[in-house]
Order: structure tokens, then C-alpha cells, then sequence
């Protein structure tokens, strides 16, 4: 296992027990294109795009945002997130969370319910 896919899992671990304890978490981006930065966010589901990837479903209260207008729902791949850290607060689901959403068609790993 390259440290790579260790640092990725350590990753998919720490949101899954996020997503599990509604946990806010505070999150550092960096993909090309987006504003990097660190995101303060409620993690509602992990769920796989139609290539295989994995990308995190949030509700972005704070932080970084290259499209502004915030809080709002952002997605977040796997691969372009540089760290999580999970915070003491806690959420409740957003009214716009809805886990039979078409764009979990291709795999949802975990749901906050």
C-alpha cells in the first residue's frame, strides 16, 4: 500500500466516523481549479462517482469557496482533500439532504440517517 492510499484511507476512515456521529469537520482542499484552503463543513454522505471515484457530500458552512455563497452544498473529491480533522460539534441533516438522490446512483458508501 503506497502512503498515498494509506493517507486515503486515513481520510475515508475519519469521514466515515463523521458521517456516522454527525461531526462537523474542518477540511483542507486543494484541487486545481478550486480555491484551496481549509472548508468547515457537515459531511452528509460518501458515495462513489460513475468512474469509481470517491467524492464527499457537504453542507460548507464556512471557509474557502471559489464559488462563494455560502453556506451551500459542495462536493468534494477524496483525492483533492489534504486533511480532515474532526471537530466537536455537531449537525442536524440538512432539509436539502436526500440519500435516493440520483447522484449516489453509482455507489453511496455511507449516509448520515
Amino acid at each position: 500500500m503506497s502512503s498515498d492510499d494509506t493517507q486515503e484511507s486515513g481520510l475515508r476512515n475519519d469521514l466515515l466516523t463523521a458521517i456516522d456521529s454527525k461531526s462537523e469537520v474542518s477540511l483542507t482542499y486543494e484541487r486545481e481549479g478550486s480555491a484551496a484552503g481549509t472548508r468547515t463543513v457537515a459531511p452528509h454522505a460518501l458515495f462513489r462517482s460513475g468512474d469509481g471515484r470517491l467524492f464527499l457530500h457537504a453542507f460548507q458552512r464556512e471557509g474557502v469557496s471559489s464559488r462563494g455563497d455560502l453556506p451551500d452544498w459542495r462536493r468534494f473529491a477524496l483525492e483533492s482533500i489534504a486533511s480532515v480533522d474532526i471537530l466537536s460539534s455537531t449537525f442536524a441533516v440538512n432539509d436539502g439532504y436526500d440519500p435516493a438522490s440520483k447522484v449516489y446512483s453509482a455507489g453511496l458508501v455511507a449516509s448520515v440517517s
